[in-house]
Parts: structure tokens; sequence; C-alpha cells
């Protein structure tokens, strides 16, 4: 999903400067542009710990009627790659992509929900995932 410059920025800035994320992620909102497949950040904690210590994202979608949708750090901003080192390695879920001079809010925020894309109407629809019974 595109972000625009501006929101990156105020995202990446606000969580990267948060006291608890900067103790896992040390460089702060630089993390944000400095990581990547090739320079990820293996850590020991897991989904679970990462999703209760650091801070969750808010996302507001329209206006006037608007509608919120809150998001887990694993489900927004962080991404996780197994496979790389022996333990799971973390990149941004919210990056810029190289070359392109373009923001997004990648593969863990879509995984996140259901995403209905309406285009004839120009709509965008969300809805939580439900594990199957």
């Amino acid at each position: 999903m595109y972000v625009p410059p501006a929101l990156f920025t105020s995202l990446t800035t606000a969580i990267g400067n948060d006291p608890a994320f900067k103790s896992v992620f040390p460089d702060g909102p630089d993390w944000f542009t400095s990581a990547s497949l090739n320079n990820c950040t293996v850590l020991q904690q897991t989904s679970d710990e990462l999703d209760a210590a650091l801070p969750r994202v808010t996302l507001t979608f329209g206006t006037g009627s608007t509608i919120e949708v809150e998001t887990l750090p694993t489900q927004s901003y962080l991404v996780a790659v197994d496979g790389i080192a022996p333990t799971t390695c973390w990149v941004p879920g919210i990056a810029t992509i190289p070359g392109f001079n373009c923001q997004i809010m990648g593969v863990s925020f879509m995984r996140s929900r259901i995403f209905i894309f309406d285009r004839a109407n120009k709509r965008l629809g969300l809805a939580a995932q439900q594990p199957c019974p």
C-alpha cells in the first residue's frame, strides 16, 4: 500500500522515537531506511513479545465518517524473515523502495487484514482476519 512521503516520515519518526522501540532497534527512525534483507536485525524476542513491548499503529481512513484500524507491530511495521540467520531476522514493513522514490506499508500490513479493492467505486474495504474454526 502506497504511503505518502509526509505520512511515512511522520509515522517512522513517531515509532522510531518511542523509547520501547529504541531499546530494541537503537537506530530509531533511521532503522526504517537503513535495514534491508542483507542488513536485517536479528532478535531473540518472539512476535508476541515484540507485539506486547512495541507501540501499535492506528491508521485512520476516510474523512468525516472515519474508520480506525489498529495494528500490532508484527502486523504493520515489522516483517519477519526466516532462514537468513539462526533466529528470526526483522526488516521494516514500512519502507522506501530503492530507486523508485516511494514508500510502502507492505506485506505485514496486507497479511493482517482482508483487503477488498473496489476499483469501480474507488473504495477500499478492510476486514479483520479470523482464524479458521
